[in-house]
């Protein structure tokens, strides 16, 4: 069975596990550096770490602050791998993997599955890989930094249905308030989601759009305006 697999290069995923920790330390050491120029101020910000730092004997500042960067690098190192998509195409599968496997603390959520038999399209959002099911329901929404050249080629060598741009893109329309044409239940998740897209809680951003999913509806964000449009019932595509 043939399988295509876009994922981050590795060259690309070993500067971000060096680079951060890395970076962190060397932000330590500068922070070091200040510390011992702030001294000489009679106002000092942060009294209380300064002056943990500077009653510490040498070289034990120094360490301290760079092991504590070097820590935050590692903890970026996890965030970083904990968004990381991996998407593998085969003529009736695709899946959605995101997240490494480096422990509890570390694992992504578990791999999504999606049978080539009810995608209907698979385009490009922004930063984000969409699937659409026939019925023009919203499959997967996935942010992701991979190359976009690549995914095309994955999705098209596998015969998917794939789009440069969202194929109904023109039957989106801005969410109003009141909106007649929307059940009253609706407008009390969209209202709910504008709070939480104002806040950017994606998590809860995600939860909301599954719900205005059980009323046919899709939506998208344009900046911080939410837009709309309803599912096809026995699907175009």
């Amino acid at each position: 069975m043939s399988v295509t697999t876009v994922e981050e290069p590795g060259p690309v995923k070993a500067v971000v596990a060096v680079g951060l920790p890395a970076a962190g330390a060397g932000t330590g050491a500068l922070a070091y550096l200040i510390v011992g120029w702030l001294a000489d101020f009679p106002w000092k910000p942060l009294r209380r770490p300064m002056r943990f730092v500077e009653d510490l004997p040498e070289p034990w500042g120094l360490v301290v602050l760079v092991a504590a960067g070097a820590v935050a690098g590692l903890v970026l190192v996890g965030m970083a791998t904990y968004e990381r998509l991996k998407v593998t195409v085969t003529a009736q599968t695709v899946t959605l993997d995101r997240g490494g496997r480096f422990g509890t603390f570390f694992d992504g959520p578990a791999p999504r599955e999606i049978a080539r038999e009810g995608i209907g399209a698979v385009f490009p959002d922004g930063k984000k890989l969409v699937l659409l099911g026939r019925d023009t329901r919203e499959l997967a929404r996935e942010s992701h930094d991979l190359n976009k050249a690549k995914l095309r080629d994955a999705f098209t060598a596998h015969g998917y249905p794939w789009s440069d741009t969202d194929p109904h893109a023109a039957r989106f329309q801005p969410w109003v308030e009141e909106d007649p044409s929307l059940p009253p239940a609706a407008h009390v998740v969209f209202k709910a989601r504008q709070k939480a897209l104002n806040k950017g809680k994606k998590d809860e951003l995600a939860a909301l759009r599954a719900e205005l999913a059980t009323y046919g509806l899709v939506v998208r964000d344009e900046k911080k305006r939410q837009q709309w449009r309803t599912c096809d019932v026995a699907g175009r595509l």
